[in-house]
């Protein structure tokens, strides 16, 4: 689906998708290559009945396959808990504690679902549950601020930034869904959570685009200063965006032109 957004003086194009949508999509893609690159891989080492960790492997697939997912959570953990250096039963278990969260992020169940990538991480600490879990306090913070608890988004979005410091790749994920939500949140006429979104976007990554945008925005609500200065970080950015110096040379000339009508109305 393409788009067009009009904001101030520039006309953009962009694939607008809900973050939630994006959120999960990515989620799910992760736990799909965690799937089949570990767990069918080694599947047909396990022979059809066996005692101990993988038979509790066996009881939890059956209750997984039938969506039970907190049932066979548990025989994973068992199998986990009787075997905890097995490789492939940790990804069992990182795979159905992914897919869980998934389910209850959907109903919005969000804390449930943090609690639950929180324990796959702990499981196996790497780039995949750590944007996993990134995405999520992401997708919650969002959830928190269009409610208007605004505070919990910040402290929300302050985890998932610790989160991704430090790894490119979880940034740049983070800051491309950041910058979606935005323009979805701008397009669906909520301009404070558009600001919100990019705002955070611009911190887990830095990219021309976000900033341009955030310029924009401003722009179009006669806040000049604030304008400029964006425009100016995009510039640094980008420094091949032609259209930027236009617009900077245009805010310029109406905020010298605005102060010369205040200082006209000033009483001598």
């Amino acid at each position: 689906m393409q788009n067009f957004l009009c904001v101030g003086e520039g006309k953009f194009r962009v694939k607008v998708f809900s973050f939630k949508f994006l959120f999960l999509l990515l989620l799910s893609a992760a736990v799909i290559v965690l799937f089949i690159s570990v767990i069918r891989s080694n599947f047909d080492i396990f022979p059809q009945k066996m005692s101990g960790s993988f038979e509790y492997i066996r009881k939890g697939e059956y209750l997984f396959d039938k969506n039970k997912y907190a049932k066979a959570i548990k025989y994973f953990e068992k199998a986990y808990d009787s075997s905890p250096e097995n490789g492939t039963i940790k990804s069992y278990l990182v795979y159905a504690y992914s897919t869980y969260s998934k389910a209850l992020a959907e109903s919005d169940k969000y804390d449930e679902a943090i609690d639950y990538l929180i324990k796959s991480y702990n499981v196996t600490p790497n780039a995949s549950t750590i944007q996993n879990l990134a995405m999520m306090y992401s997708a919650n913070a969002l959830y928190e601020a269009q409610k208007g608890y605004l505070s919990k988004a910040d402290d929300l979005y302050a985890k998932m930034r610790e989160l991704a410091d430090g790894s490119g790749i979880v940034s740049q994920n983070l800051g491309a869904l950041l910058y979606n939500d935005g323009v979805s949140e701008y397009k669906s006429g909520r301009e404070d959570m558009a600001i919100l979104c990019l705002k955070e976007s611009s911190l887990v990554r830095k990219e021309g685009r976000t900033f341009e945008l955030l310029g924009d925005m401003y722009y179009k609500r006669a806040e000049f200063k604030i304008a400029r200065f964006y425009w100016h970080r995009a510039k640094t950015l980008n420094p091949n965006n032609v259209e930027l110096p236009a617009r900077l040379k245009k805010i310029g000339r109406e905020m010298a032109l605005a102060a010369k009508e205040k200082q006209t109305r000033l009483p001598h």
